[in-house]
């Protein structure tokens, strides 16, 4: 029996393993592709170049919850639209993507339960979380933002803002500082 265990141990473990890393600050995002619940069909990753874009991992626990009403709370007062201002030009203001871990009823609940809509939001579910794997995160919370040409700019990786942790306004804040530092960069 123990000769079975340690055999199938040793053949599962590729099969079940996670891929060595996510998206890397500094390099583009990968790809990826969902159905758009606000009306805009099939999108990709590829529609907001040209645009700065937060991309939010949620799966629906308390700690995204927090996340996404306070981001939301920033987008209706303003202030994330307000970001293309601050850096000038004529570009459109950054796009917030929510790719939620659930089927399309419980995203739309969730969206509903946060507070999460109007225009400039993208809600995708991810229930067989085939962008969450590809990603290789855990969406609780967690948050990529890209720059205009698709490269990473901040993930929260670090020990004092990763998902789960203690303070969820420090990964909103961060998010919101790495969307002004793309509009900057112009």
């Amino acid at each position: 029996m123990r000769l079975f265990a340690l055999v199938f141990a040793l053949l599962c473990v590729p099969v079940f393993a996670a891929p060595a890393s996510g998206p890397v600050v500094g390099r583009k995002l990968p790809e990826f592709a969902g159905l758009d619940l606000n009306g805009h069909g099939k999108w990709r990753l590829a529609n907001a170049y040209g645009r700065s874009a937060a991309i939010f991992f949620f799966c629906g626990c308390e700690p995204c919850h927090i996340c996404a009403r306070q981001w939301q709370a920033l987008r209706n007062r303003g202030v994330v639209d307000s970001i293309i201002r601050q850096g000038g030009g004529a570009a459109l203001p950054p796009l917030t993507v929510v790719v939620f871990a659930g089927d399309e009823a419980a995203a739309r609940l969730f969206a509903r339960q946060t507070g999460l809509g109007g225009s400039g939001l993208v809600l995708i579910p991810d229930p067989l979380m085939a962008t969450t794997n590809r990603y290789n995160v855990a969406p609780c919370p967690r948050v990529f933002v890209a720059g205009r040409n698709g490269i990473l700019r901040y993930t929260n990786a670090s020990a004092d803002d990763a998902p789960q942790g203690d303070d969820e306004t420090l990964i909103v804040q961060r998010a919101l500082e790495s969307l002004r530092g793309d509009a900057a960069a112009r």
